[in-house]
């Protein structure tokens, strides 16, 4: 059986030093050699290696971030670090994220060969599990513009969505590509599952309208428009209407909540706007109700069952 390996390394010379230590073990086969995080994304996707030797010591990303970016259901490969940098705390991280080995550079022959022969008989049992690395939440995205990779905070995007072209990160100023999936990008942030090509942010989401067959549209704060499926919105709701109302939430976020309930109560009865001259009062069960007045601007009143300090 052959076994397919990529090295991760930013200095040449350290991947040719792994690559002469794996040329007396016939059976393992190089498939690529990546010099930034991002370039092994794809090689790990284009090829699906059994084994990568990854360096945490590359710059301007710490390899472990590799991966924080695949998502749980991409090919997840056996990892052996290799650091030239040894400490405690890397070396725990390490083990807590369920790789192989760890390797100190400069890589010792015999030390190599026990990794070697690990990776040898963790592919040939039968029982073996899948490797799967824990989700952790991202700090950034990292996106290419002009040439260049700009790293995005979660908190700057208003949505992500995919199309043929790829996977597009939008926010204020422009839109990015960025070569993660919706699915890791769901996993490891806030960014919440809308359609099955969106992604939002829920700080943007400026106007819930209902339309027909359980769909729905999102207005975001910059006036985008992003779909809702019927299977998203469901969840949506379900998610939102059961958050916990701590008592540190302020007015202002109590009302933005129950401004969403009052729409998902109306879309109920058939009303999808807030059309002038409608007057509604629900039951005291919900608490709240609706006051527009002709040839004004529609008005919500919420009468809050929540007490606030």
């Amino acid at each position: 059986m052959t076994i397919n390996v990529i090295i991760i390394d930013d200095i040449p010379l350290a991947q040719q030093e792994l690559a002469h230590l794996l040329e007396r073990h016939t059976d393992f086969q190089i498939v690529a050699r990546c010099e930034d995080v991002l370039s092994a994304l794809r090689k790990i996707r284009e090829y699906k290696p059994d084994a990568i030797f990854l360096d945490i010591d590359i710059p301007g990303q710490n390899g472990f971030t590799l991966l924080d970016y695949l998502a749980p259901e991409e090919h997840h490969p056996l990892v052996v670090v290799v650091t030239g940098t040894p400490d405690r705390e890397h070396l725990v991280r390490a083990y807590k994220e369920g790789v192989l080995d760890y390797l100190d550079k400069p890589v010792d022959e015999n030390r190599f060969d026990k990794s070697i022969e690990r990776i040898r008989t963790q592919l040939s049992s039968s029982d073996t599990e899948v490797p799967h690395y824990p989700d952790r939440m991202l700090d950034f995205i990292p996106c290419f513009f002009n040439n260049r990779i700009k790293f995005i905070t979660p908190e700057d995007i208003q949505y992500v969505r995919s199309d043929a072209r790829g996977i597009y990160v939008v926010c204020t100023d422009n839109e990015y590509y960025t070569e993660l999936t919706l699915a890791a990008m769901e996993s490891n942030t806030e960014l919440f599952r809308c359609h099955r090509q969106y992604l939002i942010s829920i700080s943007q989401i400026d106007k819930l309208i209902p339309l027909e067959n359980g769909l729905a549209e999102i207005k975001t704060k910059n006036g985008h428009k992003i779909p809702f499926s019927r299977k998203y919105y469901a969840l949506f709701k379900k998610w939102f209407l059961n958050t916990p109302k701590p008592e540190s939430r302020t007015l202002e976020q109590e009302v933005e909540h129950m401004a969403v309930y009052l729409s998902n109560e109306l879309s109920r009865f058939g009303i999808n706007e807030f059309d002038t001259g409608i007057q509604t009062r629900f039951g005291e069960q919900y608490g709240l109700k609706v006051e527009c007045e002709q040839n004004q601007d529609a008005t919500l009143s919420l009468q809050l069952p929540f007490k606030h300090k």
